[in-house]
């Protein structure tokens, strides 16, 4: 798999309008709206609404199978300390959403 890179608009917007789960589509949106910024499962999962850490999970593993099915690694960053999604990435997928590639 190949990382999403600034100049995917066709796959990311593919990616983007993939998203059938309501809970992804926030994840995504948040982390677009929130580029650079570190944020722990706890954290999305509070500012999400979700009730349970394990939504987060499932959502980021939606998403992860999204971007597998279109040759992609996950968009964001994740580790120990949390998920961020890198400016220029959330620069490509702001645009994915505005529905322009």
């Amino acid at each position: 798999m190949q990382p999403f890179t600034a100049t995917d608009g066709e796959p990311a917007s593919a990616f983007y309008q993939s998203i059938t789960d309501e809970n992804a589509k926030r994840l995504l949106d948040f982390l677009i709206d929130n580029p650079d910024q570190q944020r722990t499962a706890a954290d999305l999962r509070q500012h999400l609404g979700f009730a349970e850490h394990r939504e987060v999970a499932r959502a980021t593993y939606l998403l992860g199978n999204l971007a597998a099915a279109l040759d992609r690694g996950r968009p964001w960053h994740e580790g120990q300390q949390g998920y961020t999604m890198p400016g220029e990435l959330a620069a490509l997928f702001q645009q994915a959403r505005a529905g322009t590639p």
